[in-house]
């Protein structure tokens, strides 16, 4: 299994909207073969940061999310409501 992790910081006032394009973009990950867990969570602390969480079957499972049409549709949207780059990390089970 291959667990991925993005840290998002959202733009001052643009915390909805990123919230909106986060939840759309879990629904389409869902959708994608392979994706077993697709959630998006906001921190308790500071309501313009959040976590998307992703799990994938394999590599290759997460490859063809990355590289699809509706992953790439959604990336301007949430690159636009961001405040500096996401921190993406992936992890591979142990």
């Amino acid at each position: 299994m291959i667990t991925v992790t993005t840290r998002l910081l959202a733009a001052e006032g643009r915390e909805d909207e990123l919230e909106g394009t986060l939840l759309a973009i879990c629904g389409t990950s869902l959708a994608s073969p392979g994706c077993d867990r697709s959630e998006v969570s906001k921190s308790a602390h500071n309501s313009r940061r959040f976590l998307l969480l992703a799990r994938f079957a394999d590599a290759d499972a997460q490859a063809a999310h990355a590289n699809s049409e509706s992953f790439a549709q959604a990336l301007p949207a949430l690159m636009d409501c961001l405040e500096g780059l996401p921190d993406i990390e992936v992890y591979e089970d142990l």
